[in-house]
């Protein structure tokens, strides 16, 4: 059986919603309001375990604080909405550098797997984009005078103190 796909909506409050692909018109103003996420998301699961909202039932459930959908196993096609900015990406590089230069520089290791995990939810970007991130980071601590090695597949750390 083909894989479904269909729409999970992510609420500023953490709820999820999914809804069929064709709400997606209808999902732009509220995602832009309400500061939603919109994703096209493919369903790993059976098409027959998992029940879509329409867009009858989409609105009051929006309203219902203790509504929350937990969408079964599921991969991230794209970001519908919001689109994503020029500087929301800038942001976005920085934060996943800084992050990886203070785990490096107080001695722990990073993984591309461990920044996959961490970034998975608050982030959508590819596993190149995280390698390319590494990379970037890494290079500007040996800019700074720190010495790395690879401890393994996609592995680093500090190879001691400062030179």
């Amino acid at each position: 059986m083909k894989p479904k796909t269909c729409i999970l909506v992510r609420t500023k409050d953490k709820r999820k919603f999914l809804t069929e692909e064709e709400n997606i018109p209808m999902l732009k103003e509220f995602s832009e309001t309400f500061k939603a996420e919109v994703l096209l998301v493919k369903l790993l699961e059976e098409n027959s375990k998992v029940k879509t909202l329409p867009l009858a039932k989409l609105a009051p459930a929006f309203c219902d604080s203790n509504y929350d959908q937990t969408p079964p196993n599921h991969e991230v096609i794209r970001r519908v909405f919001p689109k994503r900015t020029r500087s929301s990406i800038r942001k976005d590089a920085a934060k996943i550098q800084k992050y990886i230069v203070t785990k490096l520089t107080s001695g722990k290791s990073v993984s591309l797997k461990e920044l996959k995990e961490k970034f998975k939810d608050s982030l959508v970007v590819t596993d190149a984009c995280l390698c390319n991130h590494l990379t970037m980071a890494r290079k500007k601590l040996i800019d700074d005078g720190y010495s790395i090695i690879k401890k393994g597949a996609g592995t680093y750390c500090l190879n001691g103190l400062k030179k």
